[in-house]
């Protein structure tokens, strides 16, 4: 993360710099991206293809607000706490376009359930223990477990490539195995401090 961090300063150095200069936080990136999330899910059953490219570019701006919060000295686990909610609610959105789809309701209310909950599990396993200014350090590092749902859904709208269904379930059985491990693993980390 550190590496990729580096990279992308460098990178991103000139948006950034433009950014800044407009005044625009981390945080306010971090806010139109979640506006820019609600506009994909009015607008995806009108015309999916434009609203997909919406949040193809949502998605592109995400990697851009921490490397924004590192420039402006800004940088703080509240704000990496809103970056991840935000991360979910526009994956949520994106899910919840599946319905479009003909998808199986059952399959998306699991991964409704279960992500959020291997998510939080994860960063109480890896951030419990560590100084933090929030509630708990956050750790976004499970990008793959929502990348099983989400490239299938870019697959779809762009190439009409169906594996949706797929997706979901690869995810959901993901998303179950990492909860079981992490709820045992917290337990078991918690029972021995004892």
């Amino acid at each position: 993360n550190t590496l990729t961090q580096k990279w992308r300063a460098i990178f991103y150095r000139p948006l950034l710099n433009l950014l800044d200069w407009f005044h625009i936080t981390a945080n306010g990136l971090t806010n139109f991206r979640l506006v820019a999330g609600l506009v994909f899910l009015a607008w995806f059953p009108y015309q999916p293809l434009p609203a997909a490219i919406l949040i193809l570019i949502t998605l592109l701006l995400d990697t851009i607000d921490g490397s924004l919060a590192r420039l402006q000295q800004q940088s703080s686990d509240r704000g990496k706490f809103l970056d991840v909610l935000v991360d979910h609610l526009v994956y949520c959105f994106i899910v919840f376009s599946f319905l479009w789809f003909s998808i199986d309701k059952d399959l998306i209310g699991y991964n409704f359930f279960i992500t959020p909950i291997a998510y939080l599990l994860a960063a109480i396993k890896k951030g419990e223990t560590e100084p933090t200014d929030w509630i708990i350090k956050p750790y976004p590092r499970l990008a793959y477990l929502k990348a099983l749902i989400v490239v299938p859904f870019f697959l779809k709208v762009f190439l009409g490539i169906d594996w949706l269904t797929a997706g979901l379930i690869v995810g959901n059985i993901l998303g179950t195995v990492m909860t079981i491990y992490y709820f045992i693993f917290i337990q078991l980390r918690w029972a021995a401090r004892k």
